[in-house]
């Protein structure tokens, strides 16, 4: 097997133990021994430190001592703490308690309970015996032990094995009696606890003599090993009653005890190098191992369980190692010993009791020497063995859900013991399944085993007492495809907690395959210069890229490390790469920016090609895809946006270093790769939330198929109602456009119309009309490169509004909640927010909700022809006085006399002025014409808008009011004009009356006197003269003389003639003039900084001149200027270009530029193949009722006018119900801080579509 790279540990943190710590720890006259013990807790918080009767816990982060006890009262200095354990479950909440044994100066010992959150000790029990180890446990499962309050089992100095009952009832009630200050009840060091030992014979009787020993406030206490003591001496026997060996007394030791919940058994380890295995169940004993001569103690146990072996298998590690620094020159030595049961019984999830042991034997061993510089060691020490069956993070995506692993942790040493090593090695028992259960291996990393040389955590005269793994640190190294490589021990990153005689640290790995990711990313872009090294080394980690080839040149080998850093997410590293080898200094090995960008082209290229493999299921299937499939999309997507963050760095800040040509190229793979993620981005989403794969209609199901059923009859009634306005067939608005409904208008404007409706029609649109026939057809149009992305996301925002409409259940609403988060994840306005809802709801009828939204709109936000659908859409459906309040807020667009496309937006005027009129308010609709009148090219333009004006007047029945008007000279002409040639008596009898209010009198008589010769005589004539004659009659005789002569004279002109020539002399040197041809020429020079038409680029970038598209310089073109009256047939092309479609359908490709291959391969990246969905969905233009909202005529607050003029339309809108949502959409301030994709604007500056066909 080929030796793996190490895992390299650094040290995080350190932290120095308080002076308290120290100045509590200091060893007296009578306890000379100065190194204290210490270990650290299960929850890696914690630590404890003991020397001699002293104790203390401190602070691992702080280094702070929490809690502290001498023992003996200060007394005795001989009582010596021998062992510490930790209770399982805490008495209480928020709270931990310790178990100590004491050795007392008379050769007795001592079991404390000792309470941390109080320094308080809860329960002291005298044993005959020292102990030496400790082990506990909350309950046995079954057996004779089950009445026991919990377990404490002990070992003791001449090898004594006993079990007694701790009452942990007994501790609760101390607790409440030191929290009531009643301590003297307290079973203290003065007033101890005694233990009650029963024989094995009488173990039948062990309730009752429980009950006994409880009610005389002394525990209950079985001797296991009672028959392993014959006159002073120790027999070691098998099982089955064989002597094993024979030994006295005083040459025993117990040297580790632990308890196994799993087994339900008690491993006891001895100083002789042996160890047994106690059924705690039935109290019998079920292993002995053998005993070896000159074999060192058994010192520390681990146990593990496979994760997924069905047979009743486990293993027990046992660690033979001196117990003493310096106190042999021998390794340790650690053996994994497998312990086969006949069944195992499931207690709990994940919790299972192995049954009726069979065997015990030994299956992989491994001596625990040095690491590094073996020849300097001679010796060394087990310092710790820990166990963890650690929940992966990776579980919920398919992978094993368990970590098995084993932490061994030892020191070594050299001659004269001046030099010290400390190692650590992680066993994996999962991966030594996979391995084949080699018996042994060589003290290196391999497949299962990890190890390495620890930080120098302890120095000098510190000493290492303790380093435990923080298994909430522990993470599995995640990649797109999970390769062998990365589940080797050596790829976790995890934290270990150190702790010494006179520090804390944390020390910390990686694993190696972030090590040689973060090793690139601090090398920065010279790792790339010479790739041989660093590429091997990716290799033998599994730091493979998806869908990346390999190669042996020095050219491949950087694509393949460029890959790797594509996909750890180094954009800094990428960055810095395009930076560096944008001057070319590094040209000579290969290294340079267009090497960069065709790495970046083709590594997008097989992202996108693999992502559509990915995400062609979901299109055709209704079966859900699995976890790996989505972990690779979610790569794909994510080394697509980078890739587009990459080329978006270049073209900012290396542009200045790139010839034009080149950065236009630059330029067309940037938009190109960013339409592409964008894509995935959505499509990613649509899984995410459960849009994908389309899925049939079922009403037990929580998922949420698409509708198109519902939605082709709600949308095509909807056309059908709204084309009868405009007096248009039935037949003509089923499969056309409807110019009054905002969808279709937004299709039309934004996304080229033609385009997007054959594309729908191949994909199984009977029209081509929204709805889209799929969700596949839906999500093609984000591949358009030339719509922003903001009206892409609009659109797919407006569907979603019609899911919420469809899906108007409690059963769907968490569903629902989810979609409308869409506008927030991908990073949409709230202003964009806004305008789509309100449109939805204007486009079904819920017009007051609409206009609360579209008044919520600030600045210019909606478009000229947004601003024409809800006017046209408002006056249509005879919502007058909503018109009204929506002009009140938002005027039409202003009309400018330079654009040729403003016959919109004088419709807009126009319709406003008819607004105004039918509610009776002349004076604002006299300023809408104003407002176009100062626009007009020409004075027969200005003609035409009066006319207008004067004409609504007249057929609204207000022509009087405009007497109540100041009018402009100009106006007044238009108007006296317009009631002449109207010759109606009502038209006379205003322009009389305006000749009077005018004091015109003799206008008014003179015009007068020609209608007495034109019409009968009637009432209101006779009525009108008189008015004239009583007028006339008191003017001056000199008026009608001065009036005919100023009428006859005309006005004198003078001509002035024009020199030939004319030379200008200036006063004085200050006063200088500028010549019309210096004036030329400075007007060529600063060509560009009065160019009208140049293309917006992005700020910084270059380019090339263009002669034809450079004022001043190209062929004049001279454009025939046109009236905004024109009609429309005469106007300009469309807005927006359209692009071709082929005869295929298929989605369209960008257009075409001034490099073909460039604009070829763009295209082939934004092409996706034609996809049949699962479902097809025939037309339907019946709605059911259950899925409609209908709301009380009672709240709708027409006015008057409205009343009088929906009668007529009475019959469109009778089963027109309103809709109105239930779910708000978020803004991006009510979101908070969601995260959002990367989404880049994209847009083309194509007009045509051009097929690329390769060579």
């Amino acid at each position: 097997m080929q030796k793996l790279q190490e895992s390299v540990f650094s040290i995080i943190k350190t932290t120095n133990l308080s002076s308290a710590v120290f100045s509590f720890l200091q060893p007296t006259e009578e306890y000379s021994d100065k190194t204290p013990l210490g270990g650290i807790l299960r929850d890696t918080k914690y630590g404890w430190l003991a020397l001699g009767p002293k104790f203390c816990v401190v602070d691992l982060r702080s280094g702070l001592k929490i809690a502290a006890r001498t023992f003996g009262n200060g007394v005795s200095n001989k009582i010596t703490v021998t062992s510490v354990v930790e209770l399982p479950t805490p008495l209480t909440d928020n709270s931990q308690q310790l178990i100590i044994s004491l050795e007392c100066d008379d050769a007795t010992g001592l079991i404390c309970i000792f309470h941390i959150n109080g320094s308080q000790l809860l329960r002291c029990i005298q044993t005959d015996g020292v102990i030496t180890e400790l082990t506990v446990c909350d309950a046995i499962p079954n057996g004779p032990l089950m009445c026991f309050d919990g377990l404490i089992m002990a070992g003791t100095h001449r090898g004594e094995i006993f079990i007694f009952d701790l009452n942990k009832a007994s501790l609760i009630q101390a607790l409440k009696d030191l929290s009531q200050g009643y301590e003297e009840q307290v079973r203290g060091e003065q007033n101890v606890a005694n233990l009650i030992f029963l024989p094995l014979k009488a173990v039948h009787k062990i309730e009752s003599q429980r009950d006994l020993a409880v009610e005389n406030d002394d525990h209950l206490a079985l001797l296991l090993n009672e028959n392993s003591f014959h006159e002073n001496q120790y027999v070691f026997c098998n099982p089955d009653g064989t002597v094993r060996m024979k030994a006295k007394q005083s040459h025993i030791r117990t040297t580790v005890v632990q308890y196994i919940p799993q087994l339900g058994s008690l491993a006891v380890g001895f100083n002789f190098g042996a160890f047994q295995l106690w059924n705690l169940l039935n109290l019998e004993l079920e292993f002995t191992s053998q005993v070896n001569v000159e074999c060192l103690p058994v010192t520390h146990f681990g146990f593990q369980e496979p994760c997924d072996d069905p047979r009743a298998f486990c293993y027990l590690w046992v660690v033979f190692s001196v117990i003493d620094r310096f106190e042999e020159e021998e390794f340790p030595l650690a053996v994994m010993y497998s312990l086969t049961y006949q069944g195992k019984r499931m207690l709990a999830e994940n919790k299972y009791l192995y049954q009726e042991f069979s065997m015990a034997t030994i299956r992989f061993q491994i001596e625990l020497g040095a690491i590094e510089d073996v020849s300097v060691y001679i010796g060394g020490r087990c310092i710790s063995c820990h166990t963890y069956s650690i929940s992966s993070v990776l579980g919920e995506e398919g992978e094993d859900t368990m970590l098995n692993l084993c932490q061994l942790v030892w020191e070594c040493w050299g001659e004269n013991n001046t030099v010290t090593q400390h190692c650590m090695l992680l066993f994996d028992l999962d991966q030594w399944y996979k391995d084949q259960m080699p018996a042994t291996y060589r003290l290196e990393n391999n497949a299962f085993m990890s190890t390495a040389r620890c930080p120098e955590i302890s120095r000098g005269s510190c000493v290492t007492l303790d380093l435990r793994l923080d298994s909430e640190s522990v993470t599995p190294y995640s990649h797109a495809t999970r390769l062998e490589e990365h589940f080797f021990p050596n790829s976790l990153q995890y934290n270990c907690v150190a702790l010494s005689t006179w520090s804390t640290a944390v020390v910390q790995t990686a694993g190696v395959q972030r090590q040689l990711v973060r090793g690139m990313s601090a090398a920065g872009p010279a790792c790339l210069l010479a790739p041989a090294r660093l590429y091997a080394a990716c290799k033998t980690a599994g730091l493979t890229p998806l869908y990346a080839p390999s190669g042996d040149t020095p050219e491949d080998q950087r694509r393949f490390l460029l890959s790797v850093a594509l996909e750890a997410r180094l954009s800094s590293f990428l960055k810095r790469c395009a930076h560096d080898w944008a001057t070319g200094t590094h040209s000579g090995v290969g290294c340079t920016l267009p090497f960069l960008v065709d790495w970046s082209w083709s590594r997008a290229i097989e992202l996108k090609e693999n992502a559509k493999e990915l995400t062609a299921p979901l299109f055709t299937s209704s079966m859900m895809p699995d976890r790996n499939v989505i972990r690779c999309l979610e790569h794909c997507v994510q080394q697509l946006s980078q890739l587009t963050g990459l080329l978006d760095a270049i073209l900012t800040k290396c542009c200045n270093l790139v010839v034009p040509d080149a950065l236009s190229e630059m330029e067309e793979k940037y938009k190109g790769i960013g339409t592409v993620s964008l894509y995935f981005q959505v499509v990613q989403w649509f899984v995410r939330v459960g849009l994908l794969p389309e899925k049939s209609s079922d009403r037990h199901s929580h998922t949420l198929p698409y509708p198109v059923h519902q939605l082709c009859g709600i949308y095509n009634k909807r056309r059908i109602k709204l084309n009868r306005l405009q007096d248009k067939s039935d037949d003509e608005s089923s499969n056309e456009s409807c110019s009054l409904l905002y969808i279709d208008q937004l299709i039309e404007h934004e996304f080229g119309g033609d385009r997007v409706h054959q594309l729908w029609m191949v994909c199984g649109s009977s029209g081509g009309l929204y709805p889209p026939p799929s969700l596949f057809s839906l999500l093609r149009l984000y591949l358009l490169p030339d719509v922003p992305e903001e009206h892409k996301h609009s659109l797919l925002l407006y569907l979603l509004l019609d899911y919420s409409m469809i899906y108007d259940d409690m059963r769907h609403e968490s569903v629902i909640r989810r979609l409308m988060q869409f506008p927030t994840m991908f990073g949409l306005s709230n202003t964009a927010i806004k305008a789509t809802q309100a449109f939805w709801h204007l486009d079904h009828r819920d017009f007051d909700f609409a206009l609360d939204q579209l008044q919520c709109l600030t600045g210019n936000t909606l478009s000229d022809w947004q601003h024409h659908v809800v006017l046209s859409s408002l006056l249509a459906q005879k919502k007058t006085q909503s018109a009204l309040q929506y002009l009140h807020v938002r005027k039409p667009a202003p009309i400018h006399v330079s654009d040729n496309n403003d016959y919109d937006k004088l419709d807009d005027w126009q319709t406003s002025c008819n607004l105004y009129l039918a509610r009776g308010l002349v004076f604002e609709a006299l300023d809408v014409i104003r407002m176009c009148v100062e626009n007009a090219g020409s004075s027969d333009d200005k003609t035409q808008l009066l006319n207008y004006f004067y004409k609504g007047c007249r057929n609204s029945g207000q022509l009087a009011k405009v007497l109540q008007v100041t009018l402009l000279p100009f106006e007044e002409e238009v108007f006296i004009r317009y009631l002449k040639e109207c010759n109606e008596s009502h038209t006379s009898d205003i322009l009389v009356m305006y000749y009077l209010q005018q004091a015109r009198y003799l206008e008014a008589e003179q015009y007068n006197s020609k209608l007495k010769t034109r019409h009968e005589q009637s009432d209101r004539g006779s009525a009108r003269d008189a008015l004239v004659a009583t007028l006339c009659r008191d003017l001056p005789d000199v008026t009608g003389d001065v009036l005919r002569c100023a009428m006859n004279e005309a006005e004198p002109r003078i001509f002035k003639p024009k020199p030939m020539s004319v030379y200008v002399q200036a006063n004085s040197p200050k006063n200088t003039f500028t010549y019309k041809s210096s004036f030329i020429q400075d007007t060529i020079e600063n060509a560009s900084e009065t160019w009208i038409n140049k293309p917006k680029t992005r700020k910084g970038i270059k380019r090339a001149l263009n002669i034809e598209d450079t004022p001043f310089i190209c062929t004049p073109k001279a454009y025939k200027s046109k009236s905004v009256l024109q009609e429309k047939s005469d106007g300009t092309p469309a807005k927006r270009a359209k692009l071709d479609l082929n005869s295929s359908g298929r989605t369209p490709k960008m257009a075409h530029r001034a490099n073909d291959s460039v604009s070829c391969q763009v295209a082939r990246l934004l092409h996706m193949p034609d996809l049949e969905s699962p479902h097809n969905y025939p037309a339907r233009t019946d709605t059911p009722q259950s899925i409609l909202k209908s709301r009380p005529s009672s709240r709708r607050g027409n006015t008057p006018y409205d009343n009088d003029h929906d009668h007529s339309d009475h019959s469109d809108h009778d089963h027109d119900e309103h809709r109105h949502l239930r779910f708000t959409i978020p803004t991006s301030s009510e979101a908070g801080s969601t995260p959002s994709p990367v989404a880049l604007p994209l847009y083309a500056e194509s007009e045509t579509d051009n097929v690329c066909i390769s060579e």
